[in-house]
């Protein structure tokens, strides 16, 4: 299966989390990533992955010179108008048969079933990941960006125009517009009018589990797998996960107080310190400050565990 996504070096950690854990669970998988800075180009060209193909934002902008006027905006709000042009350039440019789009801070837990996944594609021409909310998130959508499935037809490379234009006229994420525009998010839900497009939600149990679910979810460790509400848990959204590089530690959000909380961040924490070893990230050098959450028990902080300049 394709993938694609992108992220900067402030996302670094992240981003090979999301294809590292991947690949662990879908080794046949090939990723497409579009690195947003020079750094990162640098360090994923180095690492050589496998399977995995770097594509320079200024390719981007030499196919689609108007995304230029686009990094007027923040950060953020700019990062989000590339994701529409990066699934069209894959699959208008190299020719695939589909791709799947991922966001940088998924971290995969257990193999997800492609045969669902494949048989849905075969009805289907664009597959969304859900909300999946037991609460009011109306001011961002119902569908979520984090996972989304696209087939290579005319059909559907036109929509993917459309939403190429909606994300240059705006991408932001100020709540006075959440009624229309959520990013790039929130275009998706008009779609459903385009009568001669096939689209589908994907409706598998724990597929899409992130800030805005997690709180409502009780996760356990059992037989060396994450459950969640006594079902597998394919990934999590880590949007709740912010990572201060220069600091040397990561925090998660205030409003996720999951009685879970400290078996999920541990399960994270674990991964995060598997990529850094393994694609030999040296940014964090106080183990004990990356570790720094003030609800973790002494008892996980397991020096061979979490030195990251120990030798494996």
């Amino acid at each position: 299966m394709n993938y694609c996504t992108y992220f900067d070096k402030n996302f670094l950690v992240q981003g090979l989390a999301c294809i590292h854990t991947l690949k662990k669970y879908n080794d046949k998988s090939f990723f497409y990533i579009l690195a947003l800075d020079r750094e990162t180009k640098l360090k994923l060209q180095n690492l050589k992955l496998t399977n995995v193909s770097v594509i320079d934002l200024s390719l981007l902008f030499e196919i689609f010179p108007i995304l230029r006027k686009g990094q007027k905006r923040n950060l953020s709000e700019f990062y989000y108008l590339l994701t529409p042009f990066l699934i069209f350039y894959i699959l208008n440019y190299k020719k695939k048969k589909h791709v799947i789009y991922v966001d940088a801070d998924l971290i995969f837990f257990s193999e997800f079933d492609k045969t669902k996944i494949t048989a849905l594609l075969k009805k289907n021409d664009i597959l969304f990941s859900v909300h999946d909310l037991k609460k009011d998130f109306s001011y961002a959508g119902k569908y979520n960006v984090g996972f989304l499935v696209f087939k290579n037809k005319l059909i559907v490379l036109k929509q993917l125009y459309i939403w190429m234009k909606q994300c240059m006229i705006s991408t932001t994420i100020n709540e006075s517009f959440s009624n229309v525009i959520c990013g790039d998010q929130k275009y998706i839900e008009n779609w459903a009018q385009n009568k001669k497009l096939n689209f589908s939600a994907i409706k598998i149990k724990n597929f899409n589990i992130g800030g805005w679910n997690i709180n409502e979810k009780k996760i356990l460790k059992k037989n060396g797998k994450l459950i969640c509400n006594n079902s597998i848990l394919y990934f999590i959204h880590a949007n709740f996960i912010k990572l201060y590089i220069n600091k040397g530690y990561f925090m998660t959000s205030s409003s996720v107080i999951n009685s879970s909380r400290k078996i999920y961040n541990y399960e994270i924490k674990k991964v995060f310190v598997e990529v850094c070893r393994f694609y030999k990230i040296e940014i964090y050098n106080d183990y004990k400050k990356f570790f720094n959450i003030n609800y973790l028990v002494k008892r996980f902080l397991i020096r061979n565990l979490f030195d990251l300049n120990a030798k494996n």
